[in-house]
């Protein structure tokens, strides 16, 4: 039987240098891990202890930092602030302090430190100073900028041509510029605000608001462009363009509220579209109108057609068989030619040849239409002289300008033979 011996291990000791050892390595650990910059002081200005940030911030070169001596490092850092000997002064002052210190440092480059500062206690005896330095320099430089921003935008609006307003979800204003003030007729706000909402509108705009604010309460959509109807303190009646949108005010989440006067442009519009429908019925009854004027016409077209041929069927009947009478009567040459005359205006008027010679007899000269009709009636020069008692030079005369005007002046053409083939065209 083996026997195994087993022997206890002695615990190590730990000596209390190792203790401060580690502690003062965890706390090396703690200190760097940190965004500020940390230091410790005693009454003697000994740096006790310092992070890497705290040499970063100030740009000290590590030589200075293990040198552990405050005054070297003061004198070295004074040269980046703004204002040295303040700085000097209040690091003196708050040596001696048993309480908390804050202050605000700034450098020359623009940087922007916070300094915080409280005593290093043995009991209640002072022994020196922890500080601690933060960078804010982008914080401060941010809110500066949003700081300008919003003065900025409260300056636009106290400038802006349109009437705006900022509200909150509940409906309070809290911000009206003085185009808004003007657009009710109103001198402040306050006084605005006194007069309760149900009376700056018409009854029909108040019912859509109750609606939209309803809406908005319960979270539902509600669109950010629409129109209202006001009544202006002294009681007349606008028409506004409503823009709604949500905005920073006071660093808290409000609505701006964009009102544009349209009671004119509305009003031209409802002319125009009140015009238009009139206009509108106006060429219905135009129209209307034209087709009863197209039927009158039809009916008047008739009518003459109706007119000439009664015309017509009377003068065949009850003037041509006088003047076959009349002419069994005539006893000389003369009294026949005379009926002849007669005979052949009578039959011209009711026959269409002037009616489709119109246009080409424009031109004629009453002469040269008594001597065109007696040509296409056969009749010699000779027998047209005698019977218009002209010389038959003269006839001749007008026979060539007759044929000029027709067309046919250096044509062989028969002038008899041609008015009558245009007659029967």
């Amino acid at each position: 039987m083996t026997e195994i011996t087993i022997k206890e291990e002695q615990p190590r000791k730990v000596s209390e240098a190792d203790i401060n050892s580690e502690i003062k390595l965890s706390l090396q650990a703690i200190l760097d891990s940190t965004a500020d910059g940390i230091l410790a002081v005693n009454l003697d200005n000994k740096v006790l202890f310092s992070n890497e940030r705290f040499s970063e911030m100030w740009m000290i070169p590590q030589e200075l930092i293990a040198g552990k001596d405050y005054n070297v490092m003061l004198r070295y850092v004074l040269d980046q602030l703004s204002d040295p000997k303040d700085f000097l002064q209040t690091v003196r002052e708050q040596a001696k302090l048993k309480g908390d210190a804050f202050d605000t440092l700034y450098f020359k480059d623009g940087r922007l430190f916070e300094r915080f500062s409280r005593p290093l206690l043995q009991g209640a005896e002072l022994q020196g100073r922890v500080i601690s330095f933060r960078d804010v320099s982008l914080r401060k430089r941010t809110e500066e900028a949003l700081q300008r921003a919003e003065e900025n935008f409260h300056r636009s609006l106290d400038e802006s041509p349109l009437g705006v307003r900022i509200v909150t979800i509940d409906g309070e204003t809290l911000y009206a510029n003085r185009a808004f003030l003007d657009i009710y007729g109103y001198d402040s706000l306050d006084e605005l605000i006194a007069i309760p909402v149900k009376k700056r509108y018409t009854p029909e705009s108040y019912a859509d608001f109750k609606i939209r604010f309803d809406k908005r309460l319960r979270g539902e959509y509600v669109p950010n462009e629409y129109e209202i109807s006001i009544v202006r303190k002294d009681g007349v009646v606008r028409r506004l363009q409503v823009f709604r949108r949500a905005v920073l005010w006071d660093g808290k989440k409000q609505f701006q509220v964009i009102c544009h006067d349209v009671t004119e442009s509305r009003r031209i519009e409802d002319a125009l579209r009140k015009r238009e429908e009139e206009l509108a019925a106006e060429s219905l009854q135009l129209a209307e109108t034209n087709m009863a004027l197209q039927v009158i016409l039809q009916r008047r077209e008739a009518d003459i057609r109706e007119m000439e041929k009664k015309i017509v069927a009377n003068v065949e009947k009850l003037v041509l068989p006088y003047l076959g009478e009349l002419r069994k009567r005539c006893s000389t040459p003369a009294q026949l030619n005379y009926m002849d005359i007669i005979e052949t205006n009578l039959q011209q008027i009711i026959n269409p040849f002037l009616q489709k010679l119109s246009a080409r007899f424009a031109k004629f000269t009453p002469r040269e239409i008594q001597i065109t009709k007696l040509i296409k009636d056969g009749k010699s020069s000779k027998e047209i002289a005698e019977i218009l008692m002209l010389s038959v030079r003269s006839v001749e005369f007008h026979r060539n300008n007759i044929r000029k005007k027709l067309g046919v002046a250096h044509k062989a053409n028969n002038l008899c033979s041609f008015l009558l083939t245009l007659s029967e065209k």
